[in-house]
């Protein structure tokens, strides 16, 4: 038997000693615990151990504490459990769940699938329902928007600092907030979801609630966001951000929650519909015959646009076109949760390939979270997510208008001005089960949903102190 050599060893029982520090703090504060490992969440790298297993340290070990010591300490939620549990956007991320269970059955991998809905059902629990659950008051809610900018402040620094020593070389900026973030996609999502709630929390009556700390914290935050939108080339930050800005008149004026979801919805289906366009376009002109017919000049014309040849995009499309072929085969269950990466690589077609592409199934994800969904769990999952992001909205539309004071309609307006950016963007990236963008989802989702009182109060109110406390 080998015995590993003694850093190893040592790295390994100073983990075990920490580990067991954590777990003693957990049990004995559990609501503190909870809020200290919402701020780590930004700050904690990834860790691969000698057995080939992946760990985000130390977000991940402390989510699972924090899970174990809500439990344990039975702390309910503001009205009791049944208001919550009849939620719609609780229904929705249940059913969202347990249909990566059963499509991660019903797939080629069910391992790769299983490990995916383990860790998406962790998230959701503990942030998520964690959050709605001790985000019982308007302040609470606002506190979060604090909580994550602060903690998304010295990884901000760290990344601006480290492209400024290579004087901002855009070649140089992918990986530029390693090792926090794998590369500069996944901190310009988090950071757009987190300036689009803190910039309109400052842009509402009063800043929104917040007190003079808290909004000079946030004001720092979107100061340094804006830095890093500029020098690090953030496409993504314009589509998020312009979503946002283009869904505020339906967030914060009379629209019903109903009439605003559709509205969304058709402005979602027509980006969706472009994009199929494209690639229709473009997977035609890829087989050997060329294209004829009256509109093949004005199409031609249109994929030589210079905006339309740029790799990324061309990548997107050869991806999306081999995921379109992969629906074709498996259209109900799909291939399961992380089934795309490894699959896709014979069902592309070698005139849509690009440099950045591979027939061995690597080099990433579908580049559509949307797209994804649809190939790894079927059209029942793309539904179900659709379904997720709908309820939410029409939460978040809800509270701004139900809100008792004005400091909380503005908190739960910006929360889901935030979701509306984080679903654009996921229209071309797959963010929503990454560890490192996934946590700015399921809070936002908790902060709509805890600023949704109304629906939450229903009912007889029950006691928010810990049982046997």
């Amino acid at each position: 038997m080998t015995v590993p050599p003694a850093p190893e060893l040592a790295a390994a029982l100073a983990a075990l000693v920490l580990l067991a520090l954590a777990a003693r703090l957990a049990l004995r504060e559990p609501v503190p615990f909870w809020w200290l490992t919402v701020f780590l969440a930004p700050l904690a790298v990834g860790w691969r151990s000698r057995f080939g297993v992946e760990v985000t340290v130390p977000f991940e070990p402390m989510l699972v504490l924090s899970g174990l010591s809500l439990l344990r300490a039975r702390i309910r939620p503001e009205g009791g459990w049944g208001p919550l549990l009849r939620h719609p956007v609780l229904l929705a991320v249940a059913a969202s769940v347990g249909w990566m269970a059963a499509s991660s059955a019903m797939a080629p991998d069910p391992v790769a699938g299983v490990k995916a809905t383990f860790i998406r059902a962790l998230y959701a629990a503990v942030l998520f329902g964690g959050g709605v659950v001790l985000l019982r008051t308007e302040g609470a809610v606002r506190r979060l928007a604090v909580v994550v900018s602060v903690s998304l402040l010295p990884v901000g620094l760290f990344a601006l600092g480290a492209h400024a020593a290579v004087r901002f070389e855009k070649s140089a900026a992918y990986e530029i907030a390693h090792p926090f973030y794998s590369n500069r996609l996944d901190l310009v999502a988090v950071l757009t979801v987190w300036g689009v709630v803190g910039a309109l929390l400052l842009r509402s009556r009063g800043n929104g609630g917040l007190s003079r700390n808290e909004a000079v914290a946030v004001k720092c935050f979107l100061a340094l966001t804006l830095v890093l939108f500029v020098t690090l080339f953030a496409r993504s930050a314009l589509v998020g951000a312009g979503a946002a800005l283009a869904a505020l008149p339906l967030l914060g004026g009379r629209t019903p929650p109903a009439r605003a979801v559709a509205r969304l919805a058709a402005g979602l289906a027509v980006a969706a519909l472009a994009a199929a366009i494209f690639v229709s376009a473009r997977s035609a002109s890829s087989v050997p015959e060329p294209a004829t017919g009256f509109g093949s000049p004005v199409v031609d014309a249109l994929l030589a646009l210079p905006p339309l040849r740029d790799p990324s995009v061309l990548e997107r499309a050869n991806r999306w076109s081999a995921a379109a072929r992969m629906t074709a085969d498996r259209p109900l269950a799909g291939f399961g949760p992380n089934g795309f990466e490894g699959a896709y690589g014979p069902w592309q077609r070698v005139g849509e390939t690009t440099a950045d592409s591979s027939f061995t199934g690597g080099r990433g994800d579908a580049h559509s979270e949307f797209v994804t969904a649809l190939v790894e769990q079927g059209v029942v999952g793309l539904a179900l997510l659709l379904a997720l992001l709908g309820t939410l909205v029409a939460s978040g539309v809800r509270a701004a208008r139900g809100a008792p004071s004005p400091e909380g309609r503005s908190a739960a307006g910006a929360f889901t001005a935030g979701l509306v950016a984080f679903g654009a963007m996921n229209l071309f990236n797959s963010f929503l089960d990454l560890d490192k963008t996934a946590p700015a989802f399921w809070l936002v989702a908790a902060g709509i949903v805890a600023s949704d009182r109304a629906r939450l109060s229903a009912g007889p109110a029950a006691s928010t102190t810990p049982e046997g406390c």
